[in-house]
């Protein structure tokens, strides 16, 4: 695993002290962002593209904050449920909801993740 990964995931798990909360987004490449003040707002930061573009892009029947995830490939965290894109998750992302999940972070949904792995392994 990557050293600065592993570094920047156990410095915030050292510094990060909410007790049965836990909001972040994990980047594809496992950094860890503070979803400040939200995770729909931090997610479209990340697009890093005006809000009225987004929101044209985005098709009016969606849910904003589940479009938002599968076109950044990030995953959403709260402390009982994860929301990850469709694709598989990055061994990063992996790595980092493993970690938090060890430090009492967070309560990894393994029921959400099983889904994700059964439908990719359908579709191979």
């Amino acid at each position: 695993m990557n050293i600065k990964l592993v570094q920047r995931t156990k410095e915030f798990i050292e510094n990060y002290h909410h007790i049965n909360y836990c909001e972040v987004i994990i980047h594809p490449d496992g950094t860890i962002e503070e979803a400040r003040p939200s995770h729909l707002e931090s997610l479209i930061r990340y697009m890093n593209l005006p809000r009225e573009v987004i929101y044209e892009l985005m098709p009016i029947s969606d849910s904003p904050i589940s479009w938002l995830v599968r076109k950044t490939e990030c995953v959403a965290v709260w402390y009982e449920h994860q929301l990850l894109p469709f694709e598989e998750i990055t061994k990063a992302q992996q790595y980092v909801l493993k970690e938090l999940s060890n430090a009492n972070k967070i309560k990894l949904d393994t029921f959400m993740v099983r889904i994700q792995e059964d439908v990719l392994s359908d579709l191979k």
